[in-house]
């Protein structure tokens, strides 16, 4: 199937890659694809869990997601895939902000959580956002992958998943 403005498309084992011609083009297909999976999984479940990231390739897609009709949103419990440390969720950098903006002021889901970047204990939040994400066990999430690679701001060669939280509240980003 030719979806419109695609202008390639390859398959890589399980992992699916397509290039289109425009921004817009990329997110009508990205939201499409994320709206068909939205429906089977909510033929199959009375909760579906929702991953969504931010970013200026998430725009376009959720811009044309929150105009498809008829999706099972009463179905949807969203959780959002990271924030900035210290930044009120009113802040123009706020990723709260960005789907609030993009995302829950215009459809109604039966619940959406967002990591506070304010809690006075970020590892107690990160252990209960945790807890949340292993409970519903989420099915789908929209991510963009950046222009250098990165995923939730973890680069290329320039990823640690070793320090903890507190290490990072601590000593700063270069622990």
């Amino acid at each position: 199937m030719n979806k419109a403005g695609m202008i390639r498309s390859l398959q890589v084992d399980s992992l699916k890659v397509e290039a289109y011609e425009s921004t817009e083009a990329m997110g009508k297909a990205a939201a499409e694809s994320a709206a068909e999976s939205l429906r089977a999984l909510a033929a199959q479940s009375d909760t579906v869990g929702v991953i969504f990231a931010t970013g200026a390739s998430q725009m376009a897609t959720l811009e044309a997601l929150t105009c498809i009709p008829g999706l099972p949103w009463d179905k949807v419990v969203g959780f959002h895939m990271d924030e900035y440390l210290g930044i009120p969720d009113d802040h123009p950098a706020s990723f709260r902000r960005y789907l609030r903006e993009r995302l829950t002021s215009k459809v109604k889901m039966r619940q959406f959580y967002g990591v506070d970047g304010t809690s006075g204990n970020p590892e107690e939040t990160c252990r209960k956002y945790a807890d949340m994400l292993r409970e519903l066990n989420p099915q789908l999430c929209l991510l963009g992958i950046g222009e250098n690679g990165h995923l939730a701001f973890n680069d290329p060669a320039e990823a640690d998943f070793e320090p903890t939280v507190e290490a990072l509240v601590e000593g700063g980003e270069d622990q």
